[in-house]
């Protein structure tokens, strides 16, 4: 602030004599469209960073002195980034420094309608509008966050006058237009706002910002500007009054200095059946497992869910062998293919079905015993990279093959095995053993023509529904240069042909070219380099639109898109430069031939492919449907899943949904608020890792040294506990270790960052529109807001989607996860209490979950920081007009508080001044009358805190300050004898 003040002493008025650069700023000014006096108003002449700048003095919106400044260089002669910085505090009690043209000075009241006054973000952009309304007050608050908390102080002298306030945002700021209007009611409820956007029509193509009204009226980009009349009768034609709800609407709609205290409410439960007991779920399983077969093996998708623990894993294998018994006797047949999320649980289902004895039964899960792959980790590569491993990996397998020379080639001793049992009826393995191109699909078919379409397809589990392919530039590079080479890589490819044909040589699974191929090869290659050319053209477009996701036009890549989607075999030659490569467990390179190419153009043709700008650069990914989802839809089979969040997929490709619930009794949910306790910056920085390990240690307190309380949470935080009753959200799945544990904690929850929610919803609304189901775009908007959820409403700690369908995706995706994490304790089977501690203010909901407490999180921690808060608010009272910052510090360590930040005393005057300027209160009065309801409330409902918290709400009352007195006083009242319990 010091600094700040030092530096407009110094400055001098614009046209000062003594401010040689007087010319060069009058020019710069005429250039952005304005005139000289009207920033002589607020700014003067000054220098820093070595060169001449604006210096326009921000106000305290307290006092209305000049404490913080703002420099402005010209955009023509500064090149490092920005040509604007500020200097000295930005906010003041929770309002925005500022500036003001035609400055107010009081005077007589306005008549009604007469005065207009104005706010706009940028400081040109004001003056645009002090220039357009000559004698209108103009503050400008300079940044999108100061127009979020306006300076209501000033603003409320303003409308007292009988000013009209008129919010001119800039194109794409609405949001931040409401919450200035949503500030300004809470303290002026009878305020008259209107606000006024510019139109969309007026943005011009691959403009970076929005555009301001400042633009409007002169023009830019080669946009002509329309004048002052044009541009304040476009203000008149597109200005609305906002529709907020106003402060006693409820909770929800408090916002700023002032919150509510209770961030949830009780709501009636929605009228639920009482679930069937265990037993009951499993009867009513094993009657619908027959049908569920029939239906699967005429070929329709079928789901069976059940209440995690349930038995759907263990009844529906023992279905399948007791089918294939029934089938045998019959002289028919019946193979499957078991595919488990883990190695660990296809070796369990192997186990049960190799006990059973009901034909020969192979595992695929790596182990190193004869009739099994021997080389597991190069075929789990391919499989996360959504490739079949038997297409490419087996091929080029060093085990079982014969020395060179030896007339047999066997390729695979797995797939040997597999030929020569004629009795195998089923193969169990992971996920990745299904596909489209998958050569164990074969000996899951009987052979007979007449029953040929009687394979069976069964998934356990976490079925992944699409796949994402990344590409750099470097890619993008790579695969141009090889397509410019394609001519010289089809001559090779000829001459070692014309070799092979001379010995009559012919490799396994290598097929032999004709000219025809060359030729269409090399055609394939001349297209394709303008189509990557093209690529590369939106790689670089991207970058320039800033952080985030934006659309790949498939119109105009309709070239790449039919070219990737129809490659000739011969044009394989661009294996020569490789992109993608598995490095296997002896150094050789598996190649993945143009695999990002094909997906790419799918991608693409599917609406689902961006240009990602992301703090590490710029690449290209795109999303498809994986292999194994698309053959369950297509060709039918079983799915076994408790949280399937597909539903509605299934039903619209005709398949069948077997949902059985199971009661768990024992089972008690409480969930804690009012923290997301979110990965944040995943302790990428000082910060962020100086968080992580604080929610360790907070983690490592809640759990304590019981054994039988295990926790999940996000992994840099289970990587600094080192503990082994910790897991992370991501490896939670797939396992019964925690069986018979007491209590589970929850600690923070696996949500979606901002563009995996887009990403993730685009692609399941293009799956859906594949199958005819249209759902509404969203565009990644996000807002705060009550959600109802089976006997509660909250105010959850994140912003969710706008758009309903996205946010019901959303919570349907996160709460899958949820109900998996708590599906590890096996609850249905429990016989004493088991409890599950949720931190993460998040809308818990379906899946047969139930939320049957709210607590407010951390009593002990508020109980600390209530005690510094309510001596901080002894102090206001106590110290008066001569309270200091020191002062109140020292009071609340002569009081027994210990030692306090600035940050901590500034929150405490905040919450005390938003409830005097919202009541036209002083300070101090504003202090002692909160102390006063606090107590009022207690006595008139019995020290309940609860109830206290809920009163206060609709008076408006700060919810920390309410906090720090209801602790301590109903702390005491709760040593009285019969004493409600006070507090959450």
């Amino acid at each position: 602030m010091q600094g700040a003040r030092a530096l407009w002493s110094r400055a001098v008025p614009l046209d000062h004599p003594t401010n040689p650069n007087a010319a060069a700023m009058r020019d710069y000014i005429r250039h952005r469209g304005l005139r000289m006096e009207t920033i002589m108003q607020v700014a003067r002449a000054g220098r820093s960073c070595g060169m001449p700048c604006l210096v326009y003095g921000r106000r305290d919106p307290r006092t209305g002195e000049i404490t913080t400044i703002h420099r402005e260089w010209d955009k023509r002669a500064w090149t490092d980034g920005s040509n604007k910085r500020g200097l000295g505090p930005q906010f003041f009690s929770g309002q925005t420094a500022y500036i003001e043209y035609n400055r107010w000075t009081g005077g007589a009241p306005a008549a009604p309608g007469a005065t207009m006054a104005a706010i706009a973000e940028g400081q040109l952009s004001a003056a645009c509008g002090a220039e357009l309304y000559p004698g209108a007050p103009v503050i400008s608050t300079f940044t999108m966050g100061g127009m979020e908390r306006p300076p209501v102080a000033r603003i409320r002298e303003l409308v007292e006058a009988g000013h009209e306030i008129l919010i001119l945002g800039d194109r794409g700021g609405m949001k931040s237009a409401q919450e200035c209007a949503r500030q300004i009611l809470l303290v002026c409820p009878n305020a008259r706002i209107r606000i006024a956007i510019p139109p969309e029509g007026r943005r011009v193509e691959g403009q970076k910002k929005g555009e301001d009204w400042l633009d409007v009226r002169v023009g830019y980009a080669g946009v002509d500007g329309l004048g002052d009349e044009a541009t304040k009768a476009m203000i008149e034609q597109v200005a609305v009054t906002p529709d907020l709800p106003q402060p006693e609407d409820g909770p929800g709609a408090v916002k700023g200095a002032v919150l509510p205290f209770t961030q949830w409410r009780e709501i009636p439960r929605a009228t639920i059946e009482k679930l069937p007991t265990l037993q009951e779920t499993q009867d009513r399983l094993r009657a619908a497992l027959p049908s569920a077969i029939e239906a699967a093996r005429a070929g329709r998708p079928v789901l069976i869910s059940t209440t995690t623990g349930a038995g759907k894993t263990h009844h529906t294998l023992k279905a399948l062998l007791s089918a294939q018994v029934e089938e045998r006797d019959r002289m028919r047949r019946l193979n499957f293919l078991w595919a488990s999320p883990t190695k660990d649980l296809a070796g369990v289902a192997w186990a049960v079905a190799d006990e059973a004895n009901c034909g020969r039964v192979m595992n695929w899960d790596g182990r190193q015993t004869p009739g099994l792959c021997m080389l597991p980790e190069v075929t789990q590569a391919l499989m996360e990279r959504g490739r079949s491993p038997h297409q490419h990996a087996c091929q080029s397998c060093q085990y079982g093959q014969k020395p060179e020379g030896d007339d047999q080639d066997e390729r695979c001793q797995f797939q040997k095995n597999l030929s020569e049992a004629p009795s195998v009826r089923g193969i169990f393995g992971q996920h990745g053993i299904i596909g489209r191109e998958s050569t164990l699909m074969k000996f899951a078919t009987d052979p007979r023509d007449d029953f040929k379409d009687r394979d069976l397809m069964v998934i356990d589990e976490g079925v992944p529904t699409f796949a994402t392919t990344t590409v750099t530039g470097a890619d993008v590079s790579a695969a141009r240069v090889a397509a410019g080479a394609i001519d010289q890589h089809v001559d090779e490819l000829r001459a070692k042909n014309l070799q092979k044909q001379k010995r009559r040589e012919r490799d396994e699974g290598e097929a032999r070219f004709t000219e025809e191929d060359y030729s269409k090869a090399l055609a394939w290659g001349h297209e394709i380099a303008p189509a990557l050319d093209k690529l590369a053209a939106a790689l670089v477009a991207g970058a320039g639109k800033g952080m985030g996701l934006h659309p790949i036009d498939k119109i105009e890549h309709a070239d790449f898109v039919r070219l990737g989607q129809k490659i000739p075999p011969a044009a394989r030659v661009l294996d020569a430069t490789a992109l993608e490569k598995v490095v296997g467990v002896f150094g050789q390179d598996r190649i993945v031939p143009l695999a990002w190419i094909k997906s790419l153009a799918k991608a693409i043709e599917a609406g689902t492919a961006w240009v990602r700008v992301h703090k590490k650069g710029v690449d290209i990914i795109g999303t498809n449907p994986t292999d194994l989802w698309t053959r369950y839809l297509t060709k039918g089979g079983i799915l076994l899943d408790a949280t399937c969040t597909h539903v509605d997929e299934i039903q619209a490709a005709g398949g069948l949904v077997i949902d059985l619930r199971a009661g768990q009794p024992h089972l008690k949910v409480v969930q804690y608020g009012p923290r997301l306790h979110g990965k944040g910056d995943s302790g990428r920085s000082r910060t962020g890792r100086e968080k992580m390990t604080k929610e360790a240690q907070d983690l490592q307190a809640a759990m304590g040294d019981d054994p039988d309380v295990v926790a999940i949470t996000h992994k840099t935080q289970a990587a600094l506990m080192k503990d082994e009753r910790v897991r992370h959200w991501g490896t939670h799945k797939g396992h019964n270790d925690w069986k018979g544990k007491k209590r589970l904690i929850l600690w923070g929850l696996p949500l979606m960052n901002a563009n995996d929610q887009i990403v993730g919803y685009k692609t399941h609304r293009a799956a859906m529109a594949a199958r005819g189901i249209d759902l509404p775009d969203w565009n990644g908007e996000r807002v705060r807001d009550w959600v109802a959820t089976d006997g509660w409403e909250m105010f959850p700690a994140a912003a969710l989607p706008a758009v309903p369908e996205a946010r019901s995706w959303l919570l349907r995706e996160l709460n899958a996860e949820v109900a998996q994490a708590i599906g590890r304790l096996r609850a249905v089977w429990a016989t004493a209490p088991v409890e599950v501690e949720i931190y993460g203010f998040l809308p818990i909901l379906g899946f047969g979950l139930h939320v049957d407490e709210m607590r407010l999180e951390g009593s002990g921690r508020a109980h600390r920081k209530a005690s510094t808060r309510r001596l901080a608010m002894e102090a206001i009272v106590d110290l008066g007009e001569e309270r200091t910052r020191k002062g109140i510090s020292d009071y609340i360590y002569n009081h027994g508080g210990g030692r306090v930040s600035n940050t901590t005393i500034d929150s405490c005057l905040e919450e005390a001044q938003a409830y005097a300027l919202r009541h036209g209160l002083t300070l101090i009065d504003a202090a002692r009358t909160l102390c006063q309801i606090t107590s009022d409330l207690l006595k008139e409902h019995g020290n309940d805190a609860m109830a206290a918290c809920r009163a206060a709400d609709a008076a408006g009352v700060p919810g920390a300050v309410l906090l720090a007195l209801l602790i301590e006083q109903g702390r005491r009242a709760q040593e009285a004898p019969g004493a409600q319990r006070a507090g959450p």
